[in-house]
């Protein structure tokens, strides 16, 4: 699910309805005491925000549900499935919680793909889920907070949820771009389109295999595979691609990856901004242990790319690609050693362990060059 603007006006709604339900509140005690009347505004505003963002769990829960739902029935297997920071993950047989986050959603639900069947996969079901019981459950809240119309905190529930899951099947049915395209436009790039459906295919099955323990470098050949009439202007085709990029990083083989990066970067392709930024950070790291040409390193860091680090700060690449700078392009080595002791935190709750041993030994790559 993606973030919004709708998000933030959410919010502030929040806010300011506890606002006055505080202030109306208030008022019956402010004859008494000023500062009885602010403390109940306090705890009335922080009351209601907590209750609606609830409200507000309790809706992506809902649409994540639909995902995994709509893709068990289209033959999926579960992957994993995450809240806000919170990544539910089957390691050994057992599920367990770890901790994850990317830029742009605020829930996530990967599943393994089924096997190709006439040189074509479900893809409907599965994107759409989400839309799907966001409707259900919109209608369905609606209905029951009419019959619960005498009880106050269950009619006020049922009825923000219902707004909520129409709104969530509005802004992720109707196709739109954003840092990662939304459910519906997924599904309008990969419907008959059956070069996406492969990259759509390869992307899955590539996370899948990775939160196995398998690394890029060691998955099949025949998925790096990249057919000469791909199409550049489609997101989901280009993130194969992407996906060979991050093989040859991988496998560091560097000029190769140097080469691709640029040529992704530059050319004329359509890939998702999450995407485009993480490039450009491996393309950072690449110009600090080869070339290290300071000129080129800070005409990378665009106010764009600062606010997608900071957003996401705990990322294994994006700590790599920061500790890198501050060892050998700044050269301050407090900083560089606060990022690897960064790291080595993400590493207790990163749900990817074939990712942690990709960026741990680019991370020792730069620590022996730094030494040199």
């Amino acid at each position: 699910m993606k973030k919004n603007i709708g998000v933030i006006i959410f919010w502030c709604i929040c806010c300011l309805i506890g606002l006055s339900l505080g202030i109306d509140n208030s008022n019956l005690f402010v004859e008494i005491n000023p500062f009885i009347s602010i403390l109940i505004l306090t705890i009335v505003v922080v009351i209601v925000s907590l209750f609606f963002y609830f409200v507000y769990t309790v809706f992506i829960l809902i649409h994540e549900l639909g995902h995994l739902i709509g893709g068990l029935l289209s033959g999926y297997k579960f992957s994993s499935f995450r809240i806000f920071n919170l990544i539910l993950i089957k390691e050994n047989n057992k599920f367990k919680i770890k901790r994850f986050s990317l830029d742009g959603t605020i829930g996530q639900c990967l599943m393994a793909p089924p096997d190709f069947v006439d040189e074509k996969i479900p893809v409907v079901l599965y994107n759409l889920g989400g839309v799907i019981i966001n409707v259900i459950f919109g209608i369905i809240s609606f209905c029951l907070s009419y019959a619960f119309k005498n009880i106050f905190i269950l009619d006020l529930f049922l009825e923000f949820l219902g707004i909520l899951c129409l709104f969530g099947a509005v802004s992720n049915g109707i196709p739109r771009k954003s840092k990662l395209n939304n459910d519906g436009y997924n599904t309008l790039l990969l419907k008959n389109n059956k070069d996406a459906m492969m990259s759509f295919w390869i992307q899955l099955k590539c996370n899948d295999l990775s939160l196995k323990g398998i690394r890029l470098k060691d998955m099949p050949d025949e998925m790096f595979i990249i057919p000469k009439d791909i199409d550049r202007h489609n997101s989901i085709s280009t993130t194969r691609l992407v996906n060979l990029s991050n093989r040859l990083m991988d496998q560091h083989k560097f000029k190769e990856a140097s080469k691709m990066i640029d040529e992704l970067l530059n050319g004329d392709n359509d890939i998702s901004d999450v995407y485009r930024y993480l490039l450009i950070c491996d393309s950072i790291y690449l110009e600090l242990i080869g070339k290290n040409r300071l000129d080129v390193i800070e005409s990378y860091f665009s106010d764009d790319l600062r606010d997608f680090m900071n957003a996401m700060k705990r990322f294994p690449s994006v700590i790599r690609t920061r500790y890198t700078y501050f060892l050998l392009g700044a050269k301050d080595l407090e900083r560089a050693d606060f990022y690897e002791k960064q790291f080595i935190k993400c590493t207790k709750s990163y749900p990817n362990k074939a990712d942690i041993e990709s960026e741990r030994e680019l991370m020792e790559i730069a620590k022996n060059k730094a030494k040199k």
